[in-house]
C-alpha cells in the first residue's frame, strides 16, 4: 500500500488518535506500538520546483 503521513491529535491512554491534514475528521484507528511505522522530522516547502525536481518528475517521497 501507499504511506500517508498523519497528524497526531489527541492522546487517550497508551493509544494515539491521528487525522490526515486533507481529512475532515480524525481516523477511525488509533496510533498504538505495533502499528506505528515511523516519524516525520520536518517538510520543506519551496517557492517553485527546483530544477533537479523539473528534470526527475514528481517526488516520490512517502510513496511505495
Amino acid at each position: 500500500g501507499m504511506t500517508v503521513v498523519h497528524r497526531i491529535m489527541e492522546k487517550r491512554g497508551d493509544k494515539f488518535w491521528a487525522k490526515g491534514d486533507n481529512n475532515g475528521r480524525m481516523d477511525e484507528v488509533y496510533i498504538t506500538r505495533q502499528n506505528f511505522e515511523g516519524r516525520v522530522f520536518g517538510i520543506i516547502y519551496a517557492k517553485e520546483p527546483s530544477a533537479q525536481s523539473r528534470r526527475f518528475g514528481s517526488s516520490t517521497i512517502g510513496r511505495r
